[in-house]
């Protein structure tokens, strides 16, 4: 039976369908379930294109909370996943694919005609490629986590350092069900067959990891053979294009989340470019990448509050009352920001971060910055210490992302206390003074470094902390740059051993304030394991070593090579 055929005998029930095909251009049909509302319509649609399988039981909760609402809520396997046909190339069909599936749901005799996506992180990613073609009958998005800023934003590359999740992911995608790693990979259990993510992520060349771990992915080689921003990754990008998306659009992010820079990334670029700039919302809560979807109070054992628990279903449902329905006033403020250190929503109408003004704090040692037992200062007057710091990277011993890391892969041992890497010697500590009243930063912190090393490429990672009072180095921000692409993620560069270098790193996006005490941290490292690959610093192709070296960095803090942090200040 189809919804269609349904439609004329009208139930008292919510409705559901399971495996209805959706016809693609090229012949291939999509396996969508949709929910619909009792009553005989018409409804106007929620769609949610998913790689994960449309049978879970979150969708179908998803499905009967709009159902209820009045909505019809379809979520349909991407191409080559679940049920649908075709053949699965992660991200690259979904701009054919949603452009077909969004009219065909807007013919259907259910359907009003109008139709809204919603979804995050790769439900986010086939929202923006649908749109890149502005279908007639999208009318609203909500775009939760948002990937945008591809090879800059850390999906797959962080300035050119490759995400080890991403491989990750490729194996729990693998083939058209969910692999039986996904308990592992959430860090919710563990592998059923013993597997030791720890383990699988160190093994060389990455350009094999696929083999070594047990399967083939084209993907995973494919994205290792693209380290440059090129065509291959422009496809996926949006850019130029935001001028001819004219949607309303919803767009959620957390501090946390690793799609956070591509999400206000989209979110910029619509207010500059879109006809729909005077339509787009902007909401950014204490959350990590999950978070987004499922918001907590307490994230990696730092606690902000009952005000962190925002209902995001609601949220959207009344967004999608106003631009799908025409029957309410979407009286969400344009801009809702949770402030870090007050942990305190702020709301307002325009969008402030780019307006703050930058103010300088100098890098500075009276004797050594390594670990927090050192002296390294941070000043906005320029300090007679020593000249320059200097710490070993070791490839074979990387500066950890996680506690555990060496013998877990678990993001329940991910901390916001920074305190386990600070106290590496590995890692370069620069802290301020305590503040004598709070300060607010809100924008995008930067760091100049000038550096030199003994190898032709190698990684630095920054990280900026607020030290509170019992110590606690809370991370706040942080940013990363393999040296290679110091110039133009474009193309690689690679470097004179030891010569001096200037390296701009851009953090992401923040509002903190510093409450009164409080100290302002900033930290160098050279690895972020496993998150990130390790940089051999080798200089060779990235993806083929099987061979590590050390590198010793160096950063200079002299009056003719002053590295500073660059910090977003709010004046008043």
């Amino acid at each position: 039976m189809t919804p269609s055929q349904s439609i004329v005998k009208p139930g008292n029930n919510i409705r559901r369908f399971i495996d209805i095909d959706t016809p693609m251009r090229d012949g291939v049909n999509l396996s969508s379930d949709i929910i619909l509302p009792a009553g005989s319509g018409p409804f106007p649609v929620i769609l949610m294109r998913t790689p994960y399988d449309n049978s879970e039981s979150r969708y179908l909760d998803t499905g009967r909370y709009f159902a209820q609402r009045g909505y019809a809520f379809v979520v349909q396997d991407v191409r080559g996943r679940g049920d649908s046909d075709g053949e699965w190339l992660p991200f690259m069909n979904e701009v054919d694919d949603g452009y077909d599936t969004v009219e065909w749901l807007a013919a259907q005799p259910w359907s009003t005609g109008k139709v809204g996506m919603m979804g995050g992180s790769y439900a986010a990613h086939v929202q923006w490629m649908a749109a890149k073609t502005n279908p007639p009958h999208l009318a609203a998005m909500s775009s939760t986590a948002s990937p945008g800023k591809w090879l800059e934003d850390g999906l797959p590359y962080r300035n050119g350092i490759l995400s080890l999740e991403m491989f990750a992911w490729f194996y729990l995608t693998h083939g058209r069900s969910m692999q039986s790693s996904i308990a592992a990979y959430e860090g919710v259990g563990d592998d059923p067959l013993g597997m030791n993510w720890a383990q699988i992520l160190r093994q060389l060349p990455l350009n094999q990891l696929d083999e070594l771990t047990g399967f083939y992915s084209p993907g995973w080689r494919e994205w290792l053979s693209q380290p440059d921003l090129n065509d291959y990754w422009y496809q996926l990008r949006m850019d130029d294009q935001f001028s001819s998306v004219n949607i309303p659009t919803l767009h959620i992010t957390g501090w946390f989340d690793d799609c956070m820079i591509g999400t206000v990334f989209n979110y910029e670029q619509m207010l500059a470019q879109s006809p729909a700039k005077d339509d787009q919302y902007i909401v950014i809560g204490p959350w990590d990448h999950h978070g987004t979807r499922e918001p907590q109070r307490t994230l990696y054992g730092e606690d902000f509050g009952d005000a962190a628990l925002m209902d995001v279903l609601d949220l959207q449902a009344r967004f999608f009352d106003r631009y799908l329905k025409n029957i309410a006033v979407f009286d969400q403020p344009k801009v809702s920001l949770f402030a870090l250190g007050e942990n305190q929503w702020r709301a307002q109408d325009e969008w402030t971060l780019p307006q703050s003004k930058k103010n300088l704090y100098y890098l500075d040692a009276a004797n050594k910055a390594q670990t927090i037992e050192g002296d390294g200062s941070l000043s906005q007057t320029f300090a007679s210490g020593t000249d320059s710091d200097t710490y070993i990277y070791d490839p074979e011993n990387p500066t950890p992302a996680w506690v555990n890391h060496d013998t877990k892969w678990s993001p329940q041992d991910l901390t916001l206390d920074q305190r386990f890497a600070q106290s590496r010697e590995d890692v370069l500590v620069y802290t301020s003074e305590p503040l004598a009243q709070a300060l607010e930063i809100a924008g995008t912190p930067t760091v100049m470094l000038y550096m030199s090393s003994d190898v032709t490429d190698t990684d630095f990672y920054v990280t900026l902390t607020d030290v509170y009072p019992d110590g606690r180095a809370v991370r706040i921000a942080w940013g990363a740059l393999r040296t290679r692409y110091r110039e133009t993620p474009r193309e690689a560069k690679l470097m004179i051993p030891g010569e001096i270098y200037s390296l701009h790193i851009d953090l992401a996006p923040v509002l903190n304030v510093f409450q009164e005490g409080h100290r302002i941290r900033l930290d160098i490292r050279s690895a972020a394991f496993p998150l990130y690959d390790r940089n051999p610093n080798t200089g060779h192709t990235i993806g083929e070593d099987t061979e590590m070296q050390p590198a010793t960095q160096t950063i200079y803090h002299s009056k003719q090579y002053p590295s500073c942090l660059l910090l977003p200040v709010v004046e008043g």
